[in-house]
């Protein structure tokens, strides 16, 4: 089932978030600040968002082994709504264990291996 707090997740990171931000929840980290794609062996995706929650804060989520990678159309501002990760491990599907969907609109979604969150204070 897919989730949007962090505390129903099991992900590299989540410890260390949930100590920052106990209530941490996707929801509040739409706007996206930076966006990168490594393409080498396998395929790496970073993806830097705006959490607004009881402080300001970047999400950083770090997609290894990207097996498939659907972006939305990029306007001046890029925008993930109602992001969620679902462990699909059980689903049989070679080298993916987690989904991660844009629920809103479905515009973005990302198949991979591997997902870590980092949350960091915004430097003023």
């Amino acid at each position: 089932m897919p989730a949007h707090l962090l505390r129903d997740l099991s992900v590299s990171g989540s410890n260390d978030g949930l100590a920052l931000e106990p209530d941490l929840d996707l929801y509040r980290a739409d706007r996206v600040r930076g966006l990168q794609v490594d393409v080498g062996t396998e395929v790496r995706v970073v993806l830097d968002l705006l959490y607004d929650g009881k402080h300001a804060y970047n999400l950083r989520l770090v997609f290894e082994g990207v097996r498939e990678l659907v972006l939305p159309t990029i306007r001046p501002l890029l925008s993930l709504p109602e992001l969620e990760i679902e462990d699909v491990r059980n689903s049989l599907l070679e080298g993916i264990r987690y989904q991660v969907v844009s629920q809103f609109d479905r515009g973005f979604r990302c198949a991979c291996h591997d997902v870590t969150i980092e949350l960091r204070p915004l430097e003023a």
